[in-house]
């Protein structure tokens, strides 16, 4: 996952050089997640996108991932998409993975709903912390690669 998480932010720093954001990226998860590379690149490029233009161009974009653990056992992988920007609304955070709910004027308003739908089919999620004025943290929850090979029909 990690360097398809590298690749991401390879994509957005690229596309947005011209614009003063400082890419802090930390990648230590190691625990295998079964994902289609092309969903997680669109998710995680959109909230990449999201985050920059929360911060106006400028700010530091954090990216991180670790084992998601649950007690003492591991359970899947997390990735953090982190900014320092103008954050969001209690009022809009109820709505941000509604259809068609958007605050930007350019926006469809599609990417976060797409985005929790494609991760929803694999049982992840994405979990949204949000403060007025100071920025959001997007969680992607991404459960342990399931061993298909010891099901067995009955």
């Amino acid at each position: 996952m990690n360097p398809i998480v590298d690749e991401s932010v390879t994509l957005v720093r690229t596309g947005s050089k011209k614009r003063d954001v400082e890419f802090v990226v930390d990648l230590h998860a190691k625990t295998p997640v079964e994902v289609n590379r092309h969903q997680l690149l669109q998710i995680l490029v959109n909230l990449q996108m999201n985050a920059i233009h929360a911060m106006n161009g400028k700010g530091r974009l954090t990216v991180l991932t670790e084992d998601w653990i649950e007690g003492k056992e591991s359970v899947g992988a997390l990735i953090h998409v982190i900014d320092e920007g103008c954050g969001i609304s209690k009022r809009n955070l109820k709505r941000i993975f509604d259809p068609f709910f958007t605050t930007k004027r350019d926006g469809t308003g599609l990417g976060l709903s797409v985005s929790q739908s494609i991760l929803s089919q694999t049982g992840g999620e994405i979990k949204v912390q949000s403060v007025e004025g100071e920025g959001s943290q997007f969680t992607l929850y991404l459960p342990n690669k399931t061993d298909h090979h010891l099901l067995v029909s009955a």
